[in-house]
């Protein structure tokens, strides 16, 4: 039996318009599915976005990358995902020895008394078994007082969306006390809170 021309033209068009909408339909699902490849300059930016220090060597391993970094820590290898995640991983290579903590002599009048000091918090100056952590609570410390001159009474580490922090409280020669929120990967000093309520925050690095 012959189908009339038309009915063919018709069997016809249909067909072409049938593959065309799989094509509209298919391409965009196809290309979703495979995410865009992070460029090894973009892995070693989220890394020194991240972290303090120079990148000696970057590798390339499957779709992600390995990055050294060397800082004023040691030697790191970051892991960071191809697939542009961000970092997977942190292992130390090498852990540098931080400086001795030397503190200068208080000079004392022979005539007066000297007066008794509260007792300082010793930062302990060995290294965190936490990858994600790269400085010591001595390393810490320095970079607080650079901030806030006084006597260190406190170091915490606690972990704040996502981020590790230490929180160095101070007790400054004014009698006011602060405490500081260290990065404790970058050194960056993200805010300082004094005991009177005052909040002299900085922004979130």
């Amino acid at each position: 039996m012959m189908l009339p021309k038309y009915r063919k033209w018709l069997i016809i068009i249909g067909g072409f318009l049938m593959m065309t909408i799989l094509l509209l339909v298919a391409v965009p699902f196809l290309q979703s599915g495979k995410q865009a490849h992070l460029t090894q300059a973009a892995a070693e930016q989220q890394v020194l976005d991240q972290y303090k220090g120079k990148i000696v060597e970057t590798t390339a391993q499957g779709n992600d990358y390995v990055v050294k970094l060397q800082s004023n820590t040691g030697v790191y290898e970051i892991m960071v995902a191809g697939d542009g995640t961000g970092i997977t991983g942190i292992r130390a290579m090498k852990r540098s020895s931080p400086a001795p903590d030397t503190q200068q002599p208080t000079e004392t009048s022979p005539n007066k008394a000297a007066k008794p000091k509260p007792p300082a918090h010793k930062p302990s100056t060995e290294p965190s078994k936490n990858p994600a952590v790269l400085l010591t609570e001595q390393e810490a410390s320095k970079h607080a007082l650079d901030e806030v001159p006084g006597r260190v009474q406190d170091v915490d580490l606690e972990q704040i969306k996502g981020k590790w922090y230490y929180i160095v409280e101070i007790d400054t020669p004014k009698g006011r006390e602060a405490d500081v929120q260290v990065n404790a990967a970058s050194g960056v000093i993200s805010s300082v809170t004094w005991d009177d309520d005052h909040d002299d925050s900085k922004d979130d690095d």
